[in-house]
């Protein structure tokens, strides 16, 4: 999977910078739209991901192509294809042999998050005063839980460079850290918490924030991002795994697909 990836990527970075699939372009949606500290950040990171996903498999010529995770409680370092070629962030202000505190994201943080049954003690707050779906709250500050406050941002201020930038998507180990935290949220479920079901979660639409293969652009609702299963693919270590449903008609206009199950990149 890495070398397609790599090849995505190279792909990306060789497009026009008029193109919407370009490597910077990529970033920019992130420094437009991305959602922090409220209730949007998890479903609005899944999007990404999952367009990004599919715009790598297309790139790359691989259709079984499965963005991989960057488990950093497990390995943490950066892994070394990243320091090299492609993959390097020459932004970085770390070195190849740097390790990212346990304090930040060791197996106890993860199992107290883990262990939060509250979905916004454990997803971020809602803004402050919301009381409806406009598009305005989409970027409105609400709290952030510790799955957002400790991890997530400790690991991008640790790298340093383009991470602690709102294009932190610049830097390729971006999408596998976020991957890592996809999985977190797939793992929660998986042992029975459950989302928020206040439709002013659910019922948000992020628009026009996402592009998909043909460089257009589209709309995704939140309710159409809460099963990973549903979405096509899920995770090699789920505490539950769960048989896939006959796939409904897929949400993002994306092709039905296979579904893939995404792996840690240290298998």
């Amino acid at each position: 999977m890495l070398s397609s990836y790599i090849r995505a990527v190279e792909q990306m970075k060789a497009l026009p910078s008029s193109d919407p699939r370009n490597w910077e372009q990529q970033a920019r949606i992130h420094q437009r739209y991305c959602p922090h500290g409220n209730w949007y950040f998890l479903p609005w990171h899944r999007a990404y991901l999952l367009a990004f996903e599919e715009i790598c498999r297309d790139l790359s010529g691989n259709p079984d192509f499965a963005l991989p995770y960057w488990n950093w409680t497990v390995d943490t370092s950066i892994p070394e294809p990243f320091w090299s070629g492609t993959l390097r962030d020459a932004t970085r202000r770390i070195s190849s042999t740097d390790r990212i505190g346990a304090e930040f994201v060791g197996q106890n943080i993860i199992d107290d998050i883990l262990d939060e049954e509250d979905f916004e003690l454990f997803a971020s707050l809602r803004p402050t005063g919301q009381n409806n779906t406009d598009q305005s709250w989409q970027m409105a500050r609400g709290a952030l839980a510790p799955l957002e406050r400790t991890p997530p941002n400790n690991i991008h201020t640790w790298i340093s460079g383009n991470m602690t930038t709102l294009r932190s998507p610049l830097d390729p180990i971006f999408w596998l850290h976020h991957c890592n935290i996809d999985r977190i949220w797939a793992e929660w479920n998986a042992r029975g918490n459950r989302n928020t079901d206040n439709i002013l979660w659910t019922d948000f639409s992020f628009r026009q924030n996402f592009i998909d293969i043909n460089s257009r652009r589209y709309d995704v609702v939140v309710r159409d991002l809460v099963d990973v299963n549903q979405l096509g693919y899920s995770y090699d270590v789920l505490t539950q795994p769960q048989e896939t449903p006959s796939l409904m008609e897929r949400v993002l206009s994306r092709s039905a697909g296979i579904h893939r199950t995404t792996n840690s990149y240290f298998g």
